[in-house]
């Protein structure tokens, strides 16, 4: 990676992005999980959690720090994700 210079709220932006992603595999972790301890799991389901959940992954591993516009969207993006699945509405 280049390097760069960023100034604090760019770097607190970066962090929150990565932080709500984060998260959000922890919800999906979660909704796998419980997925999974039912008598009958939904293989459909589960696939598509796992799948998800590792786009998430994918996500966070590739964020590009110096992306100011993507880092605002994604930030948003899994904010709303994260307050859907902790029942905080959007």
């Amino acid at each position: 990676m280049k390097a760069f210079s960023w100034d604090s709220e760019e770097a607190v932006a970066y962090e929150a992005a990565i932080e709500a992603i984060s998260a959000a595999i922890g919800f999906l972790g979660a909704r796998i999980h419980a997925e999974e301890q039912r008598a009958q799991p939904e293989q459909g389901l589960l696939e598509e959690l796992k799948r998800e959940q590792a786009a998430c992954a994918r996500r966070r591993d590739t964020l590009d720090p110096t992306d100011r516009e993507l880092i605002a969207s994604v930030r948003a993006q899994y904010t709303a994700v994260v307050r859907r699945e902790a029942g905080g509405g959007d």
